[in-house]
């Protein structure tokens, strides 16, 4: 049975006699389904980044990809990671709500509301706080992309002021289109003040020594962290930090939601993994062709059209590697500011 399967798998990918020095791989009704294989592959993405901006799904995915994105960029300029903070969460989706309800997009609103109110109104106390906004973006990296690539989003990005984050990404109505709001929101807690708690003194047992009470206990409890949109930033030795940009540009873990994990992958991580795998096997297939032609020069066997086989998935590779998700993401029409 080994000897048969060996057999065959020779006469379908090893040139030899058996199969006239032409693998059965590499015929060319299997290339044509090879290159039909590689457009369905890329072509059923598509779906995902047309549908992704208008399910209710793209805030919880983007938002933690977000996160993600920024801690790597933070990491690679030697900074430690931020800790996502639920409460600056919420500060943040409130922000990002009341753009959409008033219809503006800044830092301030039109009635003179600052992104730091939206801190304090989830009780988030803060030493140093922060702010960047984008909208009309259909992509976490792109999103991240746009940041860094601006000097005073890349400020609050890397500011080592800086422990916790909050991102809130919400779809909605603006200025008469349907657009997707990122609000992401910086900032580094201060504890609440100490509370010291005495216990009372026990009563005496048998002698009328009075007994010291213990030692007070003292708890100490951290304010949560709020997330605001935008990149603003100032420092003050005594006041807390607020940092802003001057132009506008997670979540707890919850329980397994199928549509949700679904139009995750397909958004961040089917790309990624599918242009990986077919780049090896375009490859694979190249060196083969190659291998293939050399073996029957060898033989004395003329078969140019290997050599042209091999030219058109080199050309298929280049491309394969050329369109691949920001170049999609970006004939997408979609209008970006930041």
């Amino acid at each position: 049975m080994l000897k048969n399967l060996s057999c065959q798998l020779k006469f379908a990918f090893f040139p030899c006699q058996e199969n006239n020095f032409r693998p059965l791989a590499l015929q060319r009704q299997f290339l044509i389904y090879y290159v039909l294989l590689f457009l369905a592959l890329k072509m059923v993405i598509f779906p995902f980044y047309l549908l992704f901006p208008k399910t209710s799904f793209f805030a919880e995915v983007i938002s933690s990809t977000l996160i993600e994105l920024t801690n790597q960029e933070r990491q690679s300029s030697g900074l430690s990671p931020l800790k996502e903070s639920l409460v600056l969460n919420q500060a943040a989706l409130a922000k990002a709500k009341d753009m959409i309800e008033n219809d503006y997009f800044n830092h301030t609103s039109p009635s003179g509301i600052t992104p730091w109110y939206w801190f304090k109104q989830k009780g988030y106390a803060y030493r140093a706080a922060g702010e960047n906004l984008a909208i009309g973006f259909l992509d976490s990296a792109e999103v991240e992309k746009a940041w860094t690539e601006s000097p005073s989003h890349r400020q609050n990005l890397l500011n080592s002021n800086f422990k916790e984050i909050g991102i809130a990404v919400l779809t909605g109505n603006f200025q008469g289109k349907e657009t997707t709001i990122v609000v992401q929101f910086f900032g580094n807690p201060i504890a609440k003040p100490v509370v010291a708690r005495l216990t009372k003194p026990p009563k005496p047992i048998s002698t009328p020594k009075p007994i010291l009470s213990p030692e007070p206990i003292i708890s100490i409890v951290e304010t949560p962290v709020n997330i605001l949109a935008e990149s603003e930033v100032l420092i003050e030795p005594e006041a807390p930090i607020e940092t802003l940009n001057p132009e506008p540009l997670t979540e707890a873990k919850g329980e397994f939601n199928l549509p949700v994990e679904v139009f995750s992958f397909g958004s961040n991580k089917y790309d990624q993994i599918t242009s990986q795998a077919i780049t090896v096997f375009l490859l694979f297939l190249i060196g083969a062709l190659i291998f293939n032609f050399l073996v029957n020069l060898i033989e004395g066997i003329k078969r140019p059209e290997l050599v042209l086989d091999a030219a058109f998935f080199i050309l298929l590779l280049f491309i394969s590697n050329l369109v691949d998700k920001q170049l999609i993401i970006s004939l997408i029409p979609h209008n970006l500011t930041i």
